[in-house]
Parts: C-alpha cells; sequence; structure tokens
C-alpha cells in the first residue's frame, strides 16, 4: 500500500472502502486516531501455517504507528514481524438498539479497521519509548510511577508496529431504523446507552509497604466514572483484607489440607466480611432505634425519676460478648483450653462461617 495521506484523510484503498452504509464510514485521520487511542484492547488477525488466527491484544497508537509487544518467544507477534499481513481492528460499544422487530436490531458502535505489514522495533530507544506508551495509555503519568523496564527485560520482550497507511472507521450511532409499517405497534423501542466504568479501586493485599494510592491511577479511575467515595478503604475493605491476609498466612504455613480449606475460605471472605459489617450496622442502627424509641414513650415525671435513679446508683458497664462473623456469640471459654481444645473449636467456628 503506498503511504498517500491526503491532508486530514487516508487514501482509500480496495479494503477500506466501504460499501455498506457508507455513510457511517470516515477515512478522517483524526477520526481514526481518535477510536485507537480510546480503545484499550485490540484484536489482530494474521495468517500462520495457512490458518487466521486472531489475538486480542493491548495497544497504544505513536504518531502513524500502532504499537504491539509480548514476549520474544511469542509465535504470533513473530509472525507479524516476519512481515505476514495483519488486520487490525478495535471496537467501543457505545449501547444497545433495542428495535421494534427483531432484524432491525442493533448496536451503536465506533470501530476501526487498519490493514497493514508490521515490522520488529529494533532501536533500543524506539522500543522504551513504545513500552512507556504502553503503560501511559492504560493510566496517563503511571509510566513515571513505575520502574522502569530492565536491560534483561527488554532483551526477552518483542515490539512489533504497524503503521496507519490503509485503515478506516465506521460508527453507528442514534435510535433504531425501524420499518415505517413497525412503528405502530405497541412495543417500546430505543437505545440502552453503555460504557466503560470503573469500580472500586483493589489494593494488592501482597504488597510488603503501606504506600499511598497512585495519583495516575485514581486520575484515570476518574475519568471512568469512579469517586474518591467508592474507594474501598472503608469498614468492609479493611475487615475483608485482614480476613484475606489471615487465610493467605494460614495457606502458606499449613499442611495440603489446611491449604484446600484456606483457599476454599478464601472464595467466600469478601462476603464473610461484607455480612460481618452488616451485622453490625444492623445491631447498630436496632440499638439506636430501641433507644430512641424507650426515650420517646417515657412520661416527664417516668423520666425524672429514671434520670434521678441513674444518677444515685453506681454506673456498671456490661461488656458486650465479642462475635463470629456470622455473628453467633463467641464463647470465652473456648480461648481458655489448655489441652487444645479451644483451638479446635475457634477452627470449627470460623469453618462454621462458610457458605458452601
Amino acid at each position: 500500500m503506498r503511504d498517500a495521506h491526503q491532508g486530514t484523510t487516508i487514501e482509500q484503498s480496495e479494503r477500506t472502502t466501504l460499501r455498506r452504509r457508507p455513510n457511517r464510514g470516515s477515512h478522517e485521520i483524526a477520526a481514526i486516531h481518535a477510536i485507537l487511542d480510546e480503545a484499550l484492547v485490540a484484536h489482530v488477525g494474521v495468517v500462520i501455517d495457512g490458518s487466521p488466527r486472531v489475538m486480542p491484544t493491548a495497544h497504544v497508537r505513536l504518531g502513524e504507528f500502532v504499537y504491539l509487544h509480548g514476549a520474544r518467544a511469542n509465535r504470533f507477534l513473530n509472525a507479524l514481524a516476519q512481515g505476514e499481513p495483519a488486520c487490525l481492528t478495535v471496537t467501543l460499544l457505545d449501547g444497545l438498539v433495542f428495535a421494534r422487530s427483531a432484524f432491525h436490531h442493533s448496536m451503536n458502535y465506533r470501530c476501526v479497521v487498519l490493514y497493514g505489514v508490521a515490522q520488529a522495533v529494533e532501536e533500543l530507544e524506539e522500543k522504551r519509548a513504545a513500552l512507556h506508551a504502553l503503560v501511559e495509555h492504560m493510566a496517563q503519568g503511571r509510566g513515571s510511577e513505575v520502574r522502569p523496564p530492565s536491560e534483561e527485560e527488554l532483551r526477552t520482550t518483542l515490539v512489533v508496529r504497524l503503521p496507519i497507511t490503509e485503515a478506516s472507521a465506521k460508527v453507528r450511532s442514534g435510535p433504531p431504523i425501524d420499518a415505517a409499517a413497525d412503528q405502530a405497534l405497541p412495543i417500546w423501542a430505543g437505545e440502552l446507552p453503555l460504557r466503560l466504568s470503573a469500580q472500586a479501586l483493589r489494593p494488592d493485599v501482597n504488597a510488603a509497604l503501606a504506600v499511598p494510592v497512585s495519583a495516575a491511577v485514581v486520575a484515570r479511575a476518574a475519568e471512568l466514572g469512579w469517586s474518591e467515595g467508592s474507594r474501598e478503604d472503608g469498614p468492609v475493605a479493611c475487615c475483608f483484607a485482614w480476613m484475606r491476609r489471615a487465610l493467605i498466612d494460614e495457606t502458606r504455613a499449613g499442611c495440603c489440607a489446611t491449604r484446600r480449606r484456606a483457599s476454599h475460605r478464601c472464595l467466600n471472605v469478601r462476603g464473610r466480611a461484607v455480612a460481618l459489617l452488616h451485622f453490625i450496622r444492623v445491631e447498630s442502627a436496632r440499638s439506636a432505634t430501641t433507644a430512641t424509641t424507650t426515650t420517646r414513650c417515657a412520661s416527664p415525671a417516668t423520666s425524672r425519676s429514671a434520670t434521678q435513679a441513674t444518677a444515685k446508683t453506681p454506673t456498671t458497664t456490661t461488656a458486650t460478648p465479642p462475635l463470629w462473623c456470622d455473628g453467633r456469640p463467641r464463647n470465652p471459654d473456648d480461648h481458655a483450653d489448655a489441652n487444645g481444645d479451644g483451638r479446635r473449636k475457634r477452627r470449627d467456628q470460623w469453618s462454621g462461617c462458610d457458605a458452601r
């Protein structure tokens, strides 16, 4: 394919000429770049040993090239580096389109199809720049927060680039396009908009040091709809992290049977943490409601008498018995068994919390 950018557009080829719904297509460089830059996953197709292969992979655009990376022994990337013709596509799903007829259901999307022959990146500085850009593509500013690749990591990583010289974009947006005869049908029709949304951050529980949350990750999460109030460092998360850490320690230190039990418990540990915090909140709310109701129902004279009696009577504090994670009271005697039965009882109590 001859390299012929005509101003702000890419010259059409036989493969990039849109024949169906050409009004939805575009060869504008800005539109193609924007879709490539927003997408996080690309699918790349290439023929290996006479059979087509399509693989999902991370990508990044730098100038007029799309860069891909992987292990140097990767068979797929080696086929690209050896000059096999390739096709790269990215798709952004913006919504589901519900029509009155099954035939006219559709999706709103933005996509790019790119054809070309890839080249291996051998120059060290270009490889470093491409790998840095791949990290920045995940979260802008993250590349300056992390340790850069070592010489050994660079040596074992294969980077290839695909020129953006034969490409087209296609976009569908808007409501369903029903047949005129279907417009009067008593069937709901419309769009269900979709977008990529970030959930609460999950810190690495295996971290050796306690460090602040990455500013680059927080900024990236905010772009994807995450808010500071949804950070997973509240009571539920703290309880979850503590319980999971205990199970990890048990798994590492125990025998094979203990490891299997601990692995099984890890599957339900977050559910137990949430259940524990929910029980505590419900009991606290119930106690507060009971106290408020009792105070409101008491007459003034009764309240005065109760207040005077309270002032004359020494205050005594009743210790709240400790609870297991499912809300059952924990027997203090379980902890004071010189024969080791207390440990067995505690383990049985813990195992009883599992949602099997």
